[in-house]
C-alpha cells in the first residue's frame, strides 16, 4: 500500500468517525449495525 492510498484510507475513517458520532442516535446507529450493542443500546451478549 502506497502513502498516497494510506492517507486516503485514513482521511475517509475520520469522515466515518466525524459522521458517526455527530449525535448519540447515529452514534447508537452505528453500534447497533456493527453487532455491538442491540437496539436499546444494551451490548450483545458476546460482549457482556
Amino acid at each position: 500500500m502506497s502513502q498516497e492510498e494510506a492517507k486516503t484510507i485514513i482521511d475517509k475513517l475520520k469522515e466515518h468517525t466525524v459522521e458517526n458520532t455527530s449525535s448519540v442516535e447515529k452514534a447508537r446507529a452505528a453500534l447497533v449495525a456493527a453487532g455491538l450493542i442491540k437496539d436499546d443500546g444494551t451490548p450483545e451478549t458476546q460482549y457482556v
